[in-house]
Parts: C-alpha cells; structure tokens; sequence
C-alpha cells in the first residue's frame, strides 16, 4: 500500500515546516475510520508557501501519477461549496491551472488552519490553562462562515490572559493540532471533512 502524501501550505522556516508537519500527520492520523491495518498511510510535507506546494503537487503528479498526491491549500476566504469546486476557487483567486490534477486531489482548508484548531475549544482550554476565555471563541456551528480576521481576533481575545500569552502560530499551532479531537473539525468545517472522506475513502 503506497503512501498519500499532502503538499500542505504552512510551516515557515526550516524548523517550523517539521513541527508543523509531524502535527499535521498526527491530525490527520487520529481522524481515520478504517479498522487497523487497512487505513492509507499518511505524509505530510509542509511547503511553506502556497506558491511552493503548487509546484511540489505538480511535480509529484507529473512523476508518479496522482493517485497518491494531494494538494491542500487555505481558502484565505469563505467558499460557497455549492457553486465552486476547489480547482474553481483557486482559477478565480490565484489563476492557477490546475488541469493536470483530479477534483478529488485539490482540497481547501477554509479558511486557514485556525478555523479547525477553534473547532475545539476543549484542546485549546487544557492548552493555554488559567485565563483562557472560553466564551471568545466563535460560536458558529459552521465555522467556514467566519471571516479569517474574525478568527484571529478571537484566539486572541481567548489567549491574551493566559500564561503563554497570545496564540502564536509557530508555536501553538503543532502542539494544538496533536490534541485536537479531529472529528470536531469535520464537523465544523466542510472542506475538513471533504479531506477526510478522500483520505480514508476504502481502498
């Protein structure tokens, strides 16, 4: 059985794209439904930019086929899943041509990684401790309605008072995905569960 790997946005410098790539598999790893022994492996490769893992997923196509290759990009807006596939939204928001690649291999993370990570306020109280502010989250069942900005904002408010301080991408996003339940995420995010559904269709 051969690997699936994800060229992934995210992860900055060096350092940070490991961190950043070893929660994500964790993530990714927790949320599969097959029975033991059955379930595609998972890798991750944290590209940094989104211009990066375009290049990286085309390559990857172009050599071995896409059958094990997807790409997973933020929306950086909200997306009406309704009208637009996500080889769509991304003609319309970055020009990219994305005909070398399947539908089902272009995934969104709407709006960017932080919408999952409020998906669960639980893993963010045991996280940050004494002084969260449970109640700044947002409250949307549908959290792919709330606006980027607003979502910074309220990890923010939610964060200020605590011991660490304000979230900080770098270092809080890997050590919240790995506690993170990912079933919340599917359930509150759309493009997530797209995700998972693809990843752990039966083979």
């Amino acid at each position: 059985m051969s690997d699936t790997v994800i060229y992934f946005e995210g992860g900055g410098k060096r350092e940070g794209r490991a961190q950043l790539r070893q929660a994500m598999e964790r993530f990714l790893n927790a949320g599969r439904n097959e029975p033991a022994g059955r379930a595609k492996p998972i890798r991750v490769v944290a590209c940094g930019s989104r211009g990066e893992a375009l290049k990286r997923f085309r390559r990857a196509v172009e050599q071995q086929g896409e059958a094990a290759s997807l790409l997973l990009i933020d929306s950086e807006g909200p997306v009406d899943w309704n009208r637009e596939t996500p080889v769509a939204f991304l003609a319309r928001l970055d020009a990219w041509n994305l005909s070398f690649a399947g539908a089902e291999t272009v995934h969104l993370m709407v709006q960017f990684m932080e919408s999952w990570i409020v998906s669960d306020p639980d893993a963010l109280e045991a996280y940050y401790g004494k002084g969260f502010r449970r109640k700044a989250l947002p409250a949307a069942r549908d959290l792919e309605t709330v606006a980027k900005a607003d979502i910074e904002k309220a990890l923010a408010a939610a964060t200020k008072s605590t011991k660490k301080r304000r979230y900080h991408k770098m270092r809080d996003a890997p050590a919240l995905l790995k506690q993170m339940d990912p079933r919340l995420a599917r359930g509150r995010c759309r493009g997530c569960a797209r995700l998972f559904r693809t990843l752990h269709a039966p083979v």
